[in-house]
């Protein structure tokens, strides 16, 4: 069990707002918006907790790399890039822990469903087809199919044991 407050917090609207800027995705209304975050900030508690009970966890050599790859990323130093989350008021620990549990959950799906998801030649085979891929590299056009196939059917995977965990969860949102 665990209990959320409906009050979001600024640093969940501001990267979740840019992640769906990053893949294109057009941002919603501030109610839909609303909702979308809350059901990410309980999917990734939900995989946290998950997390704790397999006593999985990052090094925090891993995850000063991954803020410097997003300061790199974003062309900066990491002097730079901590001063422009301070200019739009995103404290950096605050900033640091969100990073920590969105790696932390994403090695928590990948051990639960990767293993358990194959890609098969027909599916490579109907990917390059429906895409009208054809190249001098066909091994390389067959790894890309593969992983592109890979990460649909994990998308898929990922949904519906988001969707199985928050049926036995306890989750009250408060005021």
């Amino acid at each position: 069990a665990f209990f959320i407050s409906s009050l979001i917090k600024p640093l969940f609207v501001i990267i979740f707002k840019n992640e769906m800027q990053h893949s294109g995705a057009q941002i919603p209304n501030d109610t839909i918006l609303r909702q979308k975050i809350l059901d990410n900030i309980i999917n990734m508690n939900l995989q946290l907790q998950i997390a704790k009970k397999a006593n999985l966890d990052i090094s925090e050599q891993e995850l000063n790399n991954a803020i410097s790859n997003i300061a790199k990323q974003n062309k900066m130093s990491l002097t730079d890039f901590q001063a422009a989350l301070a200019k739009n008021n995103i404290d950096f620990n605050d900033f640091k822990k969100q990073i920590h549990n969105q790696i932390l959950t994403s090695r928590v799906a990948e051990q639960m469903l990767g293993k358990n998801i194959i890609v098969s030649d027909e599916e490579i085979a109907e990917y390059l087809k429906i895409h009208k891929i054809k190249t001098l590299d066909s091994q390389k056009a067959k790894h890309d199919a593969a992983e592109m196939v890979f990460h649909k059917k994990f998308d898929a995977a990922l949904k519906n044991w988001t969707e199985e965990l928050r049926k036995t969860a306890y989750i009250k949102i408060t005021p």
